[in-house]
């Protein structure tokens, strides 16, 4: 198992797709028999840098999101900004708390 250490930093990539059935309402200018599909991607680019080590084997993390990109029925489509966040890890790599 590897050993962390203050200053460590590792990205991830995400990429999630996901169908969205939405119905719309009778009342809506665009209300539809069906309910309206929607296809979505969301890519997210993030880091994780090790801000603390911890007595018994853990860490404190600090993870920001670099980039996030967002497109709904192929279209770009705005993803409100994610402030970082302290997550507390165990020596095994187990979210224990987020900050």
């Amino acid at each position: 198992m590897h050993q962390v250490e203050q200053g460590d930093v590792t990205k991830s990539l995400m990429k999630a797709e996901m169908q969205m059935s939405m119905p719309m309402p009778p009342s809506h200018p665009h209300a539809a028999p069906k309910p309206m599909l929607m296809n979505v991607i969301v890519n997210t680019l993030t880091e994780q840098r090790v801000s603390k080590v911890l007595p018994n084997g853990g860490a404190e993390l600090l993870s920001t999101t670099l980039s996030q990109q967002a497109t709904v029925n192929g279209q770009p489509s705005p993803i409100p900004g994610t402030p970082p966040e302290t997550l507390t890890m165990d020596s095994r790599g187990n979210v224990k708390a987020k900050l």
